[in-house]
């Protein structure tokens, strides 16, 4: 509706008007979240049923689907045009993080958020093409990772990386955020961001968001560690463990656990 509205705005310059064009293709990425979280069953939920066109194939209507290609290009060229690749200005300008729009999306983060799309498509769980789905998320995120660096974003110093999270309005790592606020950890909305290691009730919830590190800290299921390097060098040397397929012959409980990685 916004995009076909557009031309009724009055009193707006070009730069807010492309902005706003921009903005409504970026939204576009709730199917995507739709996808990522339930499937892309969920897309043809119709009441208590799933409805699905002839020739379905959940694979190829996720890789279809807007979100991972034309929408997050066109955001972007829209944001480039409106000036708006990032809200702020860059490292070392006045004003620099401290923009009132922050908390809305930019062109970097258009085309960081088609880089992840892709990825999640060329991925295992969804992955048609083979190699080809591959170069194109590689292709996707290098032109991402390149246009961040460009527009002055880039990683804290490891001694800073907490302030990503807590303690911290913005950083310069964060291509898209919002602020929550002064907010105590044992409030409901604390342990809904962060699953529920900070809820009240410690007997109730507990949660885990699952990172690579995570799963690394699981071992082969005849007991090798696999936390370095040379803790995997010497699987491998036995024959328990191959790098490109890391999730065989793992600890039960770490097989769970590298499901949910395949998904984030």
């Amino acid at each position: 509706m916004s995009l076909q509205n557009i031309g009724m705005l009055k009193n707006a310059d070009q730069d807010a008007i492309d902005d706003l064009i921009a903005q409504a293709h970026f939204v576009r990425l709730c199917p995507f979240h739709t996808i990522q979280d339930m499937g892309t069953d969920a897309l043809y939920l119709q009441g208590n049923r799933v409805e699905r066109p002839v020739g379905y194939s959940p694979f190829i209507e996720a890789r279809n689907f807007d979100p991972y290609c034309s929408r997050f290009d066109t955001a972007a060229i829209f944001f480039a045009k409106a000036n708006m690749m990032r809200r702020d200005p860059g490292p070392g300008t006045v004003g620099h993080l401290n923009s009132p729009d922050q908390f809305r999306p930019n062109g970097v983060a258009a085309l960081a958020l088609k880089a992840r799309a892709l990825l999640y498509a060329a991925s295992p769980l969804n992955n048609e093409l083979g190699v080809k789905d591959w170069e194109e998320a590689a292709k996707a995120n290098w032109e991402a990772i390149q246009i961040a660096l460009q527009y002055g974003y880039g990683l804290l110093d490891f001694a800073d990386y907490k302030k990503n999270f807590v303690g911290t309005t913005y950083t310069n790592e964060q291509l898209w955020g919002w602020n929550a606020g002064n907010v105590n950890y044992n409030t409901s909305s604390m342990s809904g961001i962060v699953n529920g290691v900070f809820a009240a009730d410690k007997v109730a919830t507990s949660g885990e968001s699952p990172s690579q590190n995570a799963v690394d800290k699981f071992e082969t299921k005849w007991g090798d560690p696999l936390n370095t390097q040379a803790d995997r060098d010497a699987a491998t040397a036995l024959g328990h463990y191959n790098e490109q397929n890391p999730y065989v012959d793992r600890d039960p409980v770490s097989i769970s656990m590298s499901s949910t990685i395949r998904l984030l």
